[in-house]
């Protein structure tokens, strides 16, 4: 589904990526105040009234993908404000025999352009992307949806053959 990814707002200022960000239906997160945290909070609850979808990685930093790393909570404010439901998305890289592969992790020391040059290098990398239960945002305050979506993720991502509560393999 089509959806405006969010993104730190220092990845503007990076070469052809922030140029393909601007000039997308990139959303930027401000950092650094209540106040610019307030804005982007209300940008996205505006796009999400309007109809239109989002894509965040609650995360807030890159990983190996091996676990779940926390989730920050505040991410997940401008759904309930907008009344918008949750889809938690896992996403799982292997390698030619099933494997988690390393070669996506964007991680540490590792530049952007090293990592794409792993990936390049590397043959036979699938991503597997499992679409988990919706989850709604009435009765339920951030920190609470933040923790049933890490939760469900993360046993999406441990157990990936194995079916959750309300989907069918």
């Amino acid at each position: 589904a089509p959806a405006a990814f969010v993104s730190k707002d220092e990845l503007q200022g990076w070469p052809v990526i922030g140029w393909l960000s601007r000039n997308t239906e990139t959303i930027f997160l401000e950092r650094g105040s209540r106040t610019a945290a307030q804005r982007t909070r209300e940008r996205l609850a505006e796009h999400l009234q309007k109809g239109h979808l989002i894509a965040l990685f609650p995360e807030g930093t890159t990983s190996d993908g091996k676990d779940v790393l926390p989730f920050h909570a505040a991410l997940f404010q401008s759904a309930i404000d907008a009344q918008h439901t949750v889809t938690p998305v896992a996403l799982r890289y292997n390698d030619a025999q099933g494997h988690h592969s390393q070669a996506v992790a964007y991680i540490g020391d590792i530049s952007l352009g090293q990592c794409l040059w792993s990936i390049a290098c590397s043959s036979g990398i699938t991503v597997r992307v499992r679409v988990l239960p919706t989850m709604a945002t009435d009765n339920i305050d951030r920190r609470h949806l933040s923790a049933h979506a890490h939760h469900a993720i993360s046993q999406a991502l441990h157990h990936p053959e194995r079916s959750l509560p309300g989907q069918s393999k």
